[in-house]
């Protein structure tokens, strides 16, 4: 698995106010993150992603000096050879440099979501996930992560609210299993639009 899922530490707000920035018009605030984790009702998780390193520097050696001995051993002329290594030598150095990608960080936070949890009630505040990570299953994946740990507290039913012009939160909900029950009247302040109400059975 490429990422792994965390409980959400003072250590990770600074991350996630980079992808809250991004996600939402009105983003929450450092403060508003510390008053959430302070909260004993809290239910947080963030999505971390595992270390995926580039080759060893070993690794490009010995691929490198293989290719260069089997090269001159099929060549009679020394000198050829000497020239030949030597280009074959640049540009296979630079091939190896070219071949190792760009890594993303490890611990790296593309993920987050923020929920209560309240009796058999899950309430979720917020969730969102990192741009580039979007469209790749992880929201998906957290939701059915925390939806696993929540129904071992005992949570038998989950709430969210979602703006009602979101067509893409309000399909992942519906393919999640979440159906709508209600709305929220003028519920986004800066906009005046209306909120959604989304319910899903545990079991």
């Amino acid at each position: 698995m490429q990422w792994r899922l965390s409980a959400l530490t003072e250590s990770d707000i600074e991350q996630i106010l980079l992808i809250e920035k991004m996600s939402f018009k009105q983003p929450w605030s450092s403060k508003l993150f510390h008053e959430e984790l302070s909260s004993k009702d809290a239910f947080d998780y963030v999505v971390k992603l595992n270390s995926v390193g580039p080759e060893t520097k070993f690794e490009h050696m010995q691929a490198f000096n293989s290719e260069i001995s089997n090269f001159g051993q099929a060549q009679e002329n020394q000198e050829i050879v000497r020239r030949r290594t030597h280009s074959t030598s640049h540009k296979k150095s630079r091939r190896l440099t070219q071949r190792s990608p760009k890594r993303a960080i490890s611990g790296e936070v593309i993920a987050y979501l923020c929920s209560r949890i309240t009796g058999s009630e899950m309430s979720i505040l917020r969730i969102a996930v990192l741009t580039k990570w979007r469209n790749s299953g992880i929201a998906s994946w957290l939701l059915n992560r925390c939806f696993e740990i929540a129904l071992m507290k005992g949570v038998t039913s989950v709430f969210l609210e979602v703006r009602e012009s979101n067509n893409a939160a309000t399909s992942l909900y519906g393919k999640l299993g979440f159906m709508p029950v209600g709305k929220r009247p003028n519920y986004y302040s800066e906009t005046g639009e209306d909120a959604l109400v989304f319910m899903k059975k545990l079991s």
